[in-house]
């Protein structure tokens, strides 16, 4: 086996909250000690129908004392 010890299962957890038709609170988690576990809560904001601003924090799941956490920022366009 190449990663006999490797964690099999886990979970993806989010949450969405509106708040008024242009700005939601946001909250993803996913689990584990690896490179994509994280904690993100955070704010979505829609300036346009097409144009979404995402506002968030990252903190690791491991090491966050250490320094892994972030603030991220995301811009999406729908087409």
């Amino acid at each position: 086996m190449a990663a006999a010890n490797a964690v099999r299962a886990g979970g993806q957890f989010g949450f969405e909250q509106t708040i008024n038709k242009k700005l939601s609170l946001a909250a993803d988690w996913i689990t584990g000690r690896h490179a994509a576990g994280y904690f993100t809560p955070g704010l979505i904001y829609k300036p346009h129908p097409k144009v979404t601003a995402y506002f968030s924090y990252s903190i690791g799941n491991a090491g966050a004392k250490n320094g892994n956490h972030f603030f991220l920022f995301e811009l999406g366009y729908n087409f």
